[in-house]
């Protein structure tokens, strides 16, 4: 699919969000298979608000947290996924594949663990959110395993 035209989501709704520690987050299936989480729930879920979608493409590429982030990481934050969602009569939305999620918090983990985040609270309780949806996902992953 080119840059220039997005993708098109066969599934999801703003109806029907992931629910995580009592976060909704808007995902979608696209035609592709893929499945997408919106920017905006994602940053949400990190206590982040919804706001201002770049929020959490600022955190993550703060000078501190740059070491914890990889090369692939970095590029997926700075090229969110372009896709219409069903029935929104061809609006334009923007995600990242829902395994993204897991990564960010297991950046953010390591950065915390490694203390850069002393004595900065919002990047403390940004932290605590990461700490809270890697039990949720593990939860989640014990179940499907099972």
């Amino acid at each position: 699919m080119s840059d220039h035209q997005p993708t098109r989501a066969t599934h999801g709704s703003p109806k029907s969000p992931l629910i995580l520690n009592d976060h909704k987050i808007q995902c979608y299936v696209l035609e592709d298979g893929r499945r997408v989480l919106s920017g905006r729930g994602m940053q949400d879920a990190f206590g982040m608000g919804q706001s201002h979608g770049g929020k959490l493409k600022d955190f993550m590429t703060a000078k501190a947290i740059k070491p914890f982030i990889s090369e692939e990481l970095a590029m997926e934050l700075d090229k969110p996924i372009r896709f219409t969602r069903p029935g929104r009569g061809g609006v334009v939305a923007m995600g990242y594949e829902a395994t993204i999620l897991q990564r960010i918090c297991d950046a953010v983990l390591s950065a915390r663990k490694a203390g850069i985040f002393d004595g900065k609270p919002k990047a403390l309780l940004i932290a605590e959110q990461c700490e809270l949806l890697t039990r949720a996902f593990a939860k989640v992953g014990i179940i499907a395993l099972i």
